[in-house]
């Protein structure tokens, strides 16, 4: 598992889906049952025991991704799929009104991670969805220093070059 779209998506199922669930099955959000300050300590945790296990089994070959950064990366873009997800067993979210009109918005927000801070402001996970991103920094520095976020051919393409 070395691809970084694989990376982005379970990182962000893995941060989001304990909101998803808890408000599938519970029908109140994961805020409401824990608590803020359990699930600011909660989710990262989540997200770093992935890192850990994915980093075990990734076959890592120079140049390889940095896991921290696409799990982080992947947090923020599914972050608004994810909890207008939670918010549609609460209901809200596709649940009301015109879905159509949801999707577009929800799509839009996606590719726009401030929509993601704005939606965990209201969903109070903004203290986990911050720490999550700090966390995944340090695990970069720490274990993946060597490893890209930007292809080395692509960083290759933007380096400027006195002979060129």
């Amino acid at each position: 598992m070395k691809t970084p779209l694989a990376h982005l998506v379970i990182g962000g199922l893995a941060f989001w889906m304990p909101d998803v669930f808890t408000a599938a099955i519970r029908r109140a959000a994961l805020v409401d049952v824990i608590g803020p300050i359990p699930m600011t300590g909660l989710l990262p945790a989540i997200i770093i025991a992935v890192y850990f296990v994915a980093r075990r089994y990734a076959n890592v070959a120079e140049p390889a991704p940095s896991i921290a950064l696409f799990l982080g990366t992947g947090v923020w873009l599914l972050g608004s799929l994810s909890m207008t997800l939670a918010n549609t067993f609460l209901g809200a979210g596709f649940s009301t009104g015109n879905s159509v009109e949801n999707v577009g918005w929800v799509l839009l927000l996606t590719v726009f991670p401030p929509g993601t801070f704005m939606m965990s402001t209201y969903g109070g996970s903004l203290g986990a969805l911050i720490l999550m991103s700090i966390l995944m920094v340090i695990l970069h520095v720490s274990y993946e220093r060597e490893h890209w976020l930007v292809p080395p051919r692509v960083a290759r393409f933007f380096r400027h070059d006195a002979r060129s």
